[in-house]
């Protein structure tokens, strides 16, 4: 995709994603809708619903600058 892994986003459902985003140096979203059964890890944002993506794409926005090529 041609951008720096901190200029990007995950939003990931399962652990290994949000794990691997991380990993990655990635900023990530764990759409979490199992909390009960899944933890979430330090470093991502968690969410519990879709409605809360919008917010949590915001909240990374206003602390990195996406360059779009596209």
């Amino acid at each position: 995709m041609g951008q720096a892994p901190e200029h990007c986003i995950v939003i990931d459902d399962a652990a290994v994603g949000v794990a691997a985003g991380l990993k990655a140096g990635m900023r990530v979203i764990h759409f979490n809708r199992f909390p009960e059964r899944e933890e979430a890890l330090d470093g991502a944002i968690v969410i519990h619903h879709a409605s809360e993506l919008p917010s949590a794409v915001a909240e990374i926005k206003e602390h990195i600058h996406i360059v779009n090529e596209g």
